[in-house]
């Protein structure tokens, strides 16, 4: 049963070629924790909340004259209605969760890198938003039916257009998205017809060949194999673009460790990574790793070798060598194994955070950074280098006690995601 709160949330009205926005409340849930929750979700609910979400982006745009700047699962309440709304950022009764949305690691999975929390947003910022709330709800949702082949290569194309947009504008964007899924959404309700009447007719033609042999005992000849063309399922689509695989893995991979590292919810990522397992080495490696941390099989020293090899060069390939929470299992991993190569590779790890600075893709995140030198003191202390244990030990104590300026305050603030 999903647990409903009141949320802060905003609407919209269009007068006079203006558009005003109108501060409301309703009862819901925020998508993550409906998403948490495992509710089943309709494809027509799914398309409808989307093409929702980007005429109320459109809005904001319009009435703010800026982007709305927290498009993610947060952000997003699905009200007593089963509509999909926005969460008014601004509200003083919010605030707890905006701050749960502000933290680094979350943030980094739906704005862009180069995205600053303390910049005035712009529209085409949400675009990126927009592809990756996609991208979570098509992996994490509970759908009553599966997305057909033609409706995945779509829905793919449209968080590829929006992931590596770099100069198209938002209202541009959000109509040609809001189209494709109308057409989406009436071509399912097509197939859902037809697929009721040929049940029927399949019924009634059933009926009559029983009532054949029934009466006339005639021999059954061996059933055809050939699938009636009506009847296969089409992938072709019109103007097709070619699907961006490695960005799409790399997406997936990140939802994964975003469930792992932030959420703590190892069968989510366990769940994600299963996805792409086939198609993807890194995400096998992956799998292997929590398989030695949550089921405890073993990885001996020459596999342990070649995985820790092959990691590091998907991580460059996918440009994600920066980002901790992609080395987060396997820091766990090392300090479980407990050999020195894995003392090793966790200073390997650390130091090169150290160097260079970037905790998850962002850069000065204090929390992180005692993280890495907890890591780094125990490692050290077990390789029995005791000035650099020491060095680490003592910078984790400064960490620990240090007190943020007033200015840094709004950059720093976090808060453990609690449903």
């Amino acid at each position: 049963m999903i647990e409903r709160k009141e949320y802060a949330i905003v609407r919209f009205f269009e007068q006079g070629g203006k558009c005003y926005k109108i501060d409301d409340v309703t009862e819901g849930s925020n998508l993550l924790q409906f998403m948490k929750d495992g509710e089943r979700i309709e494809k027509r609910e799914f398309f409808s909340w989307f093409t929702s979400l980007l005429e109320q982006l459109e809005f904001y745009h319009k009435s703010m004259k800026q982007g709305y700047g927290h498009v993610n699962p947060y952000a997003v309440i699905i009200s007593e209605e089963g509509k999909a709304v926005l969460l008014d950022i601004e509200a003083k009764e919010n605030s707890e969760l905006v701050k749960r949305m502000q933290k680094r690691n979350f943030r980094s999975l739906f704005v862009k890198d180069e995205s600053s929390t303390m910049q005035i947003p712009k529209p085409e910022e949400d675009i990126f938003g927009v592809g990756k709330l996609l991208l979570f709800m098509m992996e994490k949702g509970k759908f009553e039916v599966a997305f057909t082949k033609t409706e995945k290569f779509r829905l793919k194309r449209i968080i590829e257009k929006c992931t590596n947009n770099k100069e198209g504008n938002a209202g541009t964007i959000f109509k040609s998205m809001h189209k494709e899924l109308n057409k989406m959404s009436r071509a399912g309700r097509v197939g859902q017809n037809r697929g009721a009447k040929m049940l029927v007719t399949g019924v009634m033609v059933i009926a009559g060949v029983v009532a054949v042999l029934f009466f006339y005992k005639r021999p059954v000849f061996e059933e055809q194999k050939t699938i009636p063309a009506e009847m296969e399922e089409s992938i072709v689509c019109e103007n097709p673009v070619s699907y961006d695989e490695e960005e799409g893995e790399r997406l997936s991979l990140e939802l994964g460790m975003l469930y792992y590292t932030e959420l703590g919810d190892g069968a989510g990522a366990r769940e994600i990574l299963n996805n792409v397992k086939g198609e993807s080495k890194v995400t096998t490696i992956y799998l292997q790793i929590l398989d030695y941390i949550q089921k405890g099989i073993s990885l001996d020293e020459g596999q342990w070798s070649k995985m820790w090899q092959d990691l590091k060069e998907e991580w460059e390939r996918l440009g994600v060598q920066n980002k901790l929470c992609y080395k987060v299992p396997v820091l766990e991993a090392c300090k479980i194994k407990n050999t020195t190569e894995c003392w090793m590779i966790i200073c390997e790890i650390g130091e090169d955070a150290k160097e260079n600075r970037m905790w998850n893709g962002v850069a000065d995140d204090i929390e992180k950074e005692k993280f890495i030198q907890q890591y780094l003191a125990e490692a050290y202390e077990a390789l029995g280098e005791k000035e650099k244990s020491r060095e680490a030990y003592n910078h984790l104590k400064q960490l620990e006690t240090h007190e943020e300026q007033p200015e840094e305050t709004l950059e720093e603030v976090t808060i453990e995601t609690q449903e």
